[in-house]
């Protein structure tokens, strides 16, 4: 791979999102092996799945804990929480709403 290519390939990751200069040269050093070479693996469908499913991974981790604080804010009575609750518990205007019949309204 010509040394264009590869820095092509990190603007495009960069621009994009899907890595940022820093996360690659922290998993560069962090597996002791260049920057390009981590670059070249972002390209790889294996590697991008198996970094995918340790992300799911790590935020399903985490999701508990988000709830839980959104739980208590809704218990203090935090409108904005409870709406938020209502939306995700049932979907945002899904059959869960629907079927509830129930249509919170922040006039505050």
């Amino acid at each position: 791979m010509s040394g264009g290519a590869a820095k092509r390939r990190r603007a495009a990751a960069v621009l994009s999102g899907v890595a940022e200069e820093e996360l690659v040269r922290k998993a560069a050093e962090a597996s002791r092996v260049s920057t390009d070479t981590v670059c070249g693996w972002l390209t790889e469908e294996q590697f991008r799945e198996q970094f995918r499913s340790l992300a799911d991974r790590e935020s399903d981790a985490e999701r508990g804990a988000v709830w839980r604080s959104l739980v208590e804010q809704c218990a203090q009575g935090n409108l904005a929480a409870i709406k938020l609750y209502f939306e995700l518990k049932d979907g945002a205007g899904g059959k869960g709403a629907k079927a509830g019949g129930v249509k919170i309204v922040d006039d505050i």
